[in-house]
């Protein structure tokens, strides 16, 4: 009987699959990726160091060193992960719909309502935080830092066209200004629900970006009209991007 008992605990044991060095790494590569969260947002960009993520993850320097070539790198890579999970939870909330326009109202509040959760989670805006500083004062890193915005910009513009349909109309300012408001709009009422939580209400940003778009937006028989009478993009004074 004992013999059987234990011939059953091994072939469990053995039917747990084992993780493909690609799968080992993938897992590892998060692991660093949710230390470096941890001690960055805690500590900031520049007081944190290799040695503190790397005793946070568990794992080892060259752990560290065969996924990520520098502090920066790895900073990087976290930026990257939440511009890629901010463009499929856009997709996935104001991806095509063909719904009515008070339905496309409450799917805008709904994906409006996911952002107010991530500025209520301290680390995310304070790794937003420090991403934008340490792309105020790093040329190359501003460039990299851009590039991936415009990235999640462009996916914005998108899901503002989208929207505006849904909501009735057609956008009269090009997508990616209208995408620039809406990023504005988030931003700035994410700094006061982070200082003054109790002057933010929950469903303010999804009413304001409603708002918005609606204000943005005309028939679609005007529309073509619209866009004739509008200013051509760039012909302000504006800064050039570099």
């Amino acid at each position: 009987v004992s013999a059987l008992i234990s011939s059953k605990k091994s072939s469990r044991r053995q039917a747990k699959p084992r993780l493909t060095r690609d799968q080992k790494r993938a897992a590892n590569r998060q692991r660093l990726l949710d230390a470096a969260l941890e001690v960055f947002s805690e500590r900031g960009y520049y007081a944190a160091t290799i040695e503190e993520i790397v005793e946070a993850s568990g794992l080892s320097n060259g752990a560290l060193y065969y996924n990520f070539r520098n502090k920066e790198d790895l900073f990087l890579a976290l930026f990257e992960q939440r511009i890629e999970g901010r463009i499929e939870a856009l997709e996935r909330t104001l991806g095509p719909s063909g719904d009515s326009s008070e339905e496309a109202a409450n799917r805008v509040r709904s994906a409006a309502a996911q952002s107010v959760r991530e500025i209520d989670d301290p680390r995310e805006w304070a790794m937003f935080l420090e991403f934008v500083a340490h792309a105020g004062r790093t040329p190359a890193f501003q460039r990299k830092f851009r590039t991936r915005s415009r990235r999640l910009r462009r996916a914005f513009a998108v899901a503002a066209e989208r929207a505006a349909a849904d909501l009735g109309g057609e956008l009269s300012v090009p997508a990616e200004e209208a995408a620039l408001g809406i990023a504005a709009l988030t931003h700035g009422l994410a700094v006061q629900r982070i200082t003054d939580p109790d002057a933010v209400p929950d469903e303010l940003l999804g009413r304001l970006i409603v708002y918005l778009l609606r204000g943005m937006s005309v028939g679609r028989d005007a529309s073509s009209a619209t866009r004739r009478a509008s200013p051509a993009r760039g012909s302000g004074a504006g800064r050039s991007s570099r």
